[in-house]
């Protein structure tokens, strides 16, 4: 087996509960030729400072350390492309400071690789753990459902289903450095949706996403995680920003190619969830009374809201 230089680059924020655990979890990989770079938004508890002591016990395990610091918080987007502009190796795998990698995470991503020479990113499939059983065996049927099918399509396909929305969860992807150089980075207009405007460009600079079949990134769930973090908030009313951020991005992008490749029912459901959000949070009752009526005659709302009942009616029988 080749062994490349692999980056892992590292991104924290607040995250002191559980960034040692992560490290550990680099530190114990099956594959020896890791540089580990660390990159913190502005935390303002004490993760740096485990960070920086961690390092100087164990840097003798990577080929090279670096961290990271910045004194404004720049978004989850900023903090992504600081620490790879930072990487030196041929591979990027990105950790989130409160995920972790499994001992062979590294070697299966190389392996995969080595034995398809054509991939410049690769999704490997997420190990779901937390304190609760039931949710976190609720996501790995939701993503074994609805997101690892589409995955495993040819390039055409993938462009089509990512324009319908976002099916490539990020803490899976392993991808070269010169991928990320290519496409330029992050949108960090959208800083807390990185995800979305990555893979859309991904797509688009006509990349295929290959699919690594294996359980290979320990992903958290846990009430206090981006994902599940409500964190934005206006007079009382809570929207996730990242969810805001993701429809103003497919309204300002994705709506003109949703039209071109001739998916208009997607492109006017996009159309109506994005002026619904803008007028809740302007607090127009009107509008939003306006809007919430004309989803009613949006198909790809009905489809939606009808495989979920029919997944939650499977899983909780």
């Amino acid at each position: 087996m080749n062994t490349p230089l692999v980056s892992v680059p590292v991104i924290t924020f607040n995250s002191s509960e559980y960034i040692i655990e992560g490290l550990e979890s680099i530190k114990a990989q099956t594959y020896e030729n890791i540089e580990l770079i660390i990159s913190d938004d502005c935390s303002t508890d004490n993760t740096v400072e485990l960070c920086r002591e961690w390092l100087d016990k164990n840097k003798g395990r990577f080929i090279r350390v670096e961290l990271v610091t910045t004194d404004k918080n720049t978004g989850v987007a900023g903090n992504c492309n600081r620490a790879i502009r930072a990487c030196q190796g041929e591979w990027i795998k990105l950790l989130s400071g409160d995920d972790k990698f499994l001992p062979y995470t590294i070697e299966k991503y190389i392996q995969y690789a080595e034995m398809n020479p054509d991939a410049s990113i690769i999704f490997g499939k997420l190990k779901f753990f937390g304190s609760d059983e039931k949710e976190t065996e609720k996501n790995k049927r939701y993503y074994e459902k609805f997101f690892y099918p589409k995955i495993r399509l040819e390039l055409p396909k993938q462009y089509i289903e990512d324009l319908k929305g976002l099916f490539v969860p990020g803490p899976g992807l392993f991808y070269r450095k010169s991928l990320w150089e290519e496409i330029g980075g992050f949108e960090e207009r959208y800083q807390f949706c990185e995800e979305d405007p990555f893979m859309h460009k991904v797509f688009k600079a006509g990349y295929r996403v290959f699919f690594l079949d294996e359980e290979v990134y320990g992903y958290q769930i846990r009430s206090g995680s981006l994902s599940k973090n409500d964190n934005v908030e206006k007079k009382q009313l809570i929207i996730p920003r990242h969810y805001v951020e993701r429809m103003q991005y497919s309204y300002d992008v994705k709506l003109k190619e949703m039209i071109k490749s001739r998916l208009y029912l997607n492109a006017w459901d996009i159309y109506l969830k994005h002026g619904l959000i803008s007028a809740r949070c302007k607090h127009s009752k009107f509008m939003t009374l306006i809007y919430t009526l004309l989803r009613l005659t949006s198909p790809v709302f009905y489809k939606g809201r009808l495989e979920n009942i029919i997944y939650e009616f499977v899983y909780n029988k």
